[in-house]
């Protein structure tokens, strides 16, 4: 763009100290008025360049998408909800602070944020959604706090760093994909709130060596633990092997004799 947007003119006169002397990038006006400065900070604006950081209560969809100079994201206190695609492809960043005033995580939020190691999910977040964390490849644990009621598709699919997480004890599914190709995963709780596991679930988890899967669970879907080549035991808490044989989809999670059962015929 050859003019200077309003909030790049606010950025200049308003933003000149020492916490934002050097601006790492800023996004598009037709995205959203915002920039983030070198110590991380994010400052939001309004069409005429008044800073509404404060006040703010989202951060529109596609805000910093594939801004890949970012290293560093601490999102304003004042954010309930982040948006579709906001850090996409931010390939650089590598620590994020979401505040706990979050609410929700949008669709494609964090994906191919290839550098991101750790994220802490504060327990005000109700909802995190498709394809979320996609390819965070760098990803190596995460815990799910209890106020996390909904995981969508995909959310962890191709975390290919992740060994180990916590899901919480209000999600009711597991959708599809969710954990697919999380291929260094070696250990999962599933708490007893889930009733269902989607396809392809933990679709190539292939260092994943055993799973408990709680008597809450009614349905698995077709291939959830496919080709997960290190997987030993698959065990069933309160059915019986006759009962596992007979839930929908039962050839396709995996081969059947790793299949184990915590109640007798």
């Amino acid at each position: 763009m050859s003019m200077m947007s309003p909030y790049e003119l606010k950025m200049k006169l308003d933003l000149a100290d020492d916490r934002s002397k050097f601006v790492k990038e800023h996004s598009m006006s037709d995205r959203m008025n915002a920039i983030v400065t070198d110590d991380g900070h994010m400052h939001l604006f309004d069409d005429e360049g008044n800073d509404i950081t404060k006040s703010a209560a989202s951060i529109k969809d596609c805000a910093f998408f594939n801004c890949r100079s970012f290293t560093k994201i601490v999102i304003p206190d004042s954010i309930e909800s982040i948006g579709n695609y906001v850090f996409s492809w931010c390939t650089s960043l590598a620590s994020i602070v979401i505040p706990d005033s979050v609410i929700r995580i949008g669709k494609n939020a964090f994906n191919w944020c290839t550098s991101l190691k750790s994220i802490a999910i504060p327990d005000s977040v109700i909802s995190i959604r498709d394809s979320a964390f996609f390819n965070c490849s760098s990803l190596t644990s995460i815990v799910i706090p209890d106020s996390v009621k909904s995981i969508g598709r995909d959310a962890f699919n191709s975390c290919s760093s992740l060994t180990s997480i916590s899901i919480s004890d209000s999600v009711t599914s597991i959708e599809a994909y969710l954990f697919g190709n999380c291929s260094s995963l070696t250990s999962i709780v599933i708490p007893d709130s889930v009733k269902s596991i989607g396809d392809g679930a933990f679709y190539h988890c292939s260092c994943l060596k055993s799973i408990v899967i709680p008597d809450s669970v009614k349905s698995i879907g077709e291939e959830a633990f496919r080709w997960c080549t290190s997987l030993t035991s698959i065990i069933f808490k309160g059915k019986t092997l006759e009962e596992v044989k007979s839930m929908d989809n039962y050839p396709w999670y995996a081969d059947k004799s790793v299949f184990k059962a915590e109640k007798k015929a």
